[in-house]
């Protein structure tokens, strides 16, 4: 639960932040935002993975 509350959290202040404290403009933030996204999403499915391998290993 606390996992869903932080993410929805960190999405909400995603606008301010990059805006207030990176100085990025507003044209580029979606790009960016998709960017992160594409990234942070191929990470967490390549340790799926693997953790699913070691755990059939056991």
């Amino acid at each position: 639960m606390m996992t869903v509350t932080f993410i929805t959290f960190i999405n909400l202040l995603n606008p301010y932040l990059l805006t207030e404290h990176l100085k990025m403009s507003m044209d580029i933030q979606g790009d960016f935002t998709g960017n992160m996204y594409v990234f942070t999403e191929s990470a967490a499915v390549s340790k799926e993975q693997r953790v699913g391998e070691v755990a059939n290993l056991r």
